[in-house]
């Protein structure tokens, strides 16, 4: 059975695609490079009772590569029940809420487009006032904006991108001034430019195929909404400024990974890292400068007993951590790829003892500039300008199932919500990486001096006590109490 590994421009994630399973898949936040349009926040002072209005699950929109498609029927996620219960968990320390329900004609009336106020506060008008000073708008909108209108998914060659488009509309019930608006965005990480609200998901037959999700991929789309939509609509309410308390960006407690409920089943693990066995000397090259590659044997930095023990200790008070039954050089020599076949990890055997095995892998060639790197190493890039010199950790988490070996899950470490240094080069900020002074640059020959080998260790065991418990989370495994 063969795996595919994807890989996406936000949150970047495996992607598990079996030829012939009902489900394999991993999610991940896609950013399209169009800046997300603007919020317009206003005053809120005046209102104390609100109704909140939502029509984001009215339709479903569903595109293959070039054609719009019929659309599912998704009524039975109760998707607008969920926005209701998203705003009174984050807005309700603020307001009253008085319950008004939608209904179709609500999601018939309501304008579909981008700056569509105008059709919206028309319809508003011809509602009887509940007794409340605000309506809380959530409404489709497409046209300008990429993707499908409002909730939806881009569906091609078995994979998938579900899109919450919608804006957030604050309307006086009195006079029908607009007072505040914007649309949904996704954040992940402090001082990052907001994303459009995308998840890339896996699993799906070409939609041109088909009419309906089959069970398994409905329920697939029913987790993946409950990750996307309670992220988008938080860092959409944020940019509001509604002066409440929401959770920090990128924070665990937002919403739960949508492959966690594949690994309830999951008590016992053994983890295994295979990373540290090198490290590479990486050289970006240009028409002046020769590029350069190095692989420096590593056998004694000891990282991997530090991985190891920094994923136990985040997964403890969940799993039952056994002693692996394998040898971790057995996997050292495998790099996986994105949007590459994961192949048998090598070294892994059947285990009675255990559910599963946590493995971190060494992720190689990628998008953008990041194809420099892969595993644990050191780049030093020299583009027209600046100097550019950073430690990095560019690895995956697989959970393996102990008896039969194959893949369950996966996921791309990324920099975590906050940001491990001051400075992040932009052509790999996804990656995990600390900048350091340019006189420990890498030469080629260069077999690291103590000096550069102390700066290395230290500066990846920061790296990867940063992301090591963030990276088993968004695996899907419980790293809280």
């Amino acid at each position: 059975m063969k795996l595919r590994l994807w890989a996406a421009l936000a949150l970047a994630a495996l992607s598990l695609t079996a030829a012939n399973a009902t489900v394999y898949y991993i999610p991940t936040f896609y950013s399209y490079a169009p800046p997300t349009p603007s919020a317009d926040p206003g005053s809120y002072t005046a209102f104390h009772k609100v109704a909140v209005i939502s029509a984001l699950g009215s339709k479903f929109t569903v595109t293959g590569r070039d054609d719009k498609l019929a659309p599912f029927d998704i009524s039975s996620l109760n998707v607008d029940q969920r926005v209701n219960a998203l705003l009174k968990k984050y807005l309700g320390s603020r307001f009253d809420f008085v319950d008004m329900p939608a209904g179709a004609a609500a999601a018939e009336a309501l304008s579909h487009n981008y700056f569509g106020e105008t059709k919206t506060v028309a319809y508003l008008k011809t509602l009887p006032n509940p007794g409340v000073d605000a309506y809380i708008v959530i409404r489709p909108v497409g046209g300008s904006l990429p993707g499908p209108d409002g909730l939806g998914l881009q569906v091609s060659n078995g994979w998938a991108e579900l899109w919450a488009n919608f804006e957030l509309d604050i309307i006086d019930a009195r006079s029908f001034r607009v007072v505040a608006t914007a649309a949904s965005r996704i954040q992940t990480r402090e001082e990052q430019e907001p994303l459009y609200a995308a998840l890339e998901i896996d699993g799906f037959r070409d939609a041109q195929t088909q009419t309906a999700p089959s069970p398994a991929e409905y329920e697939l789309l029913s987790h993946a909404i409950d990750e996307l939509v309670p992220r988008a609509m938080v860092e959409t309410l944020r940019v509001l400024k509604m002066g409440v308390a929401l959770p920090p960006v990128g924070d665990h407690s937002i919403a739960e990974p949508t492959l966690a409920y594949t690994l309830t089943g999951i008590k016992k693990i053994a983890v295994i890292s295979a990373l540290s066995d090198e490290v590479r000397l990486v050289k970006g090259g240009h028409l002046f400068i020769k590029r350069f590659d190095l692989k420096v044997p590593t056998p004694d930095w000891g990282l991997d007993e530090q991985v190891e023990a920094m994923a136990k200790q985040a997964l403890a008070a969940n799993y039952t951590v056994m002693p692996a039954d394998t040898y971790r050089m057995g996997l050292a020599g495998t790099v996986l790829r994105p949007a590459g076949y994961i192949p048998n990890l090598p070294g892994l055997l059947p285990s009675n003892a255990i559910d599963a095995y946590v493995v971190f892998m060494k992720v190689g060639d990628g998008w953008n500039f990041a194809s420099l790197q892969s595993g644990l190493g050191l780049f030093h890039w020299i583009p027209a300008g600046d100097e550019y010199t950073a430690v990095y950790a560019r690895y995956a988490v697989i959970v393996v199932d102990a008896h039969s070996l194959q893949p369950l899950a996966g996921v791309i470490a990324q920099q975590p919500a906050k940001n491990l240094c001051k400075e992040l080069h932009p052509f790999v900020s996804r990656v995990p990486h600390c900048k350091i002074d340019d006189k420990f640059a890498p030469e080629p020959a260069d077999q690291l001096n103590d000096q550069t080998k102390r700066v290395m260790i230290d500066t990846l065991k920061s790296v990867l006590a940063a992301t090591v418990p963030d990276t088993l989370f968004h695996a899907g495994l419980k790293t809280t109490p």
